[in-house]
């Protein structure tokens, strides 16, 4: 693989990681349920509540990195 093709497959397996948080939550739902004693509430609560995180966090760090220096934002990304 070139160094031009690179950051695409880095950034493409980013969100692979960042996506399997989503579909196990929906895989171990019935688990969770089980074991804890859960409704469809409480389930949908929580994974409501990591959504608004997730959200939230993108805006924070987005608004972050326009005012930080380009540089410190790719020592902290390594």
């Amino acid at each position: 693989m070139s160094d031009k093709n690179r950051w695409l497959f880095v950034l493409c397996l980013a969100q692979i990681f960042i996506m399997l948080v989503f579909i196990n939550y929906s895989a171990v739902l019935p688990l969770l349920k089980q074991e804890g004693g859960m409704n469809n509430t409480m389930a949908g609560t929580i994974f409501s509540i990591y959504q608004l995180g997730y959200i939230a966090s993108g805006v924070i760090l987005s608004t972050l990195t326009d005012h930080v220096h380009r540089s410190c934002n790719i020592i902290v990304c390594f």
